[in-house]
């Protein structure tokens, strides 16, 4: 730990004293986490406006600025200077946009949303017509059952409206351990999102926002919580706020017949948080779409030889796909629509600059 420091701290040193190849290391070094603190600290109307890229070159130009001052006086930790210098062309960013009358942000639709909603319905259109031909490199394709419809909880939406309400993890609930097949409302303030409604899986986890899977059975809201904003503020967030409530108990009466076994897919490489996701049996969930839940593509991701590794009659196949062509070019006979323990291998590109 100590070595890492001191190498960090050279760095500074050369970087502060004019010497431009340090001051490329020194910043590519948090290149990737500082992208992603600004994907979630980007206001959600701003989101088909703004390339996080973009703010990380305007903040590598602040930090060239700077950080003579930092080095001669060091008060705190590099990494934590650099993300309130990152923080400060953020909120820049924000004033500039969000500030001006003729540019009012919440007036417009995000176009990559809307590109994503008509892919979405697209793909699903395709999957449920095309089982043969377009598909004809996915072994074993079968073809997506009707989605089954849910019906209003009284209580369980007085669940959300407690957790929307709740912004203080002292008064979350310490007593009852989560079980597996319970329904949890789950809010982190700082998103500035809407409660979300995730079930105790099979496996005991949740599909955390940010964490992927996290091990919810035998934990408390309140232990959970904690857990979780211990997670968030070691690569997310300076500061994190989680609420967790329980939103509906699994017992006896409303059990269906045994806890549904929930399946998964699993994520590598160039994205921007690798791991483990659940696949929901109702769910039709395309490679692209895949990547996008694990935060997108990182920098230099080689997007357009991206490995599915699929088993497929006792074998592993594995299939190239192009998702160049998918996701800039609109070609969605390529996106193949995740199975049960599919693995993606996102490459990184040969030549990064």
């Amino acid at each position: 730990m100590n070595s890492d420091l001191e190498a960090i701290d050279d760095i500074v040193r050369r970087a502060s004293d004019g010497e431009e190849a340090a001051l490329v290391e020194l910043f590519a070094r948090y290149r990737n986490r500082l992208r992603q603190m600004i994907r979630i600290r980007l206001d959600r109307r701003l989101q088909g406006r703004v390339d996080p890229s973009d703010v990380l070159q305007d903040a590598y130009l602040d930090l060239s600025r700077k950080l003579p001052e930092y080095a001669n006086k060091p008060e705190m930790p590099f990494f934590l200077w650099l993300r309130l210098v990152v923080g400060e062309r953020l909120l820049r960013v924000h004033r500039h946009h969000l500030g001006a009358a003729m540019r009012d942000a919440g007036r417009e639709i995000s176009l990559h949303r809307r590109k994503m909603k008509i892919r979405h319905l697209l793909a699903v259109g395709l999957a449920a017509s095309l089982q043969t031909g377009l598909f004809a490199q996915d072994p074993g394709y079968k073809a997506p059952e009707p989605r089954r419809t849910v019906q209003s909880n009284p209580e369980r939406d007085d669940s959300r409206d407690s957790a929307a309400r709740i912004n203080s993890m002292e008064v979350l609930d310490d007593s009852r351990a989560l079980h597996i097949g319970d329904t949890i409302s789950l809010r982190i303030v700082e998103d500035r999102d809407k409660v979300q409604s995730l079930k105790v899986q099979a496996s005991g986890d949740i599909q955390a926002p940010h964490l992927a899977l996290v091990k919810a059975a035998g934990k408390t809201p309140k232990a959970l919580a904690y857990m979780m904003k211990h997670e968030l503020e070691r690569s997310y967030f300076q500061t994190a706020t989680v609420i967790v409530a329980l939103e509906t108990a699994f017992t006896e009466v409303n059990r269906p017949m045994a806890p549904p076994a929930s399946d998964t897919f699993t994520i590598y490489g160039q994205v921007a948080r690798q791991g483990k996701y659940e696949l929901l049996p109702e769910e039709e969930l395309t490679i692209s779409q895949a990547v996008l839940r694990a935060g997108g593509f990182a920098q230099f991701a080689k997007k357009d030889k991206v490995k599915l590794i699929r088993k497929a009659s006792g074998k592993n196949v594995t299939i190239y796909v192009n998702l160049r062509d998918v996701m800039e070019r609109g070609r969605l006979e390529k996106d193949l629509v995740m199975r049960a323990n599919d693995v993606i291998i996102v490459d990184e590109k040969l030549f990064n600059f």
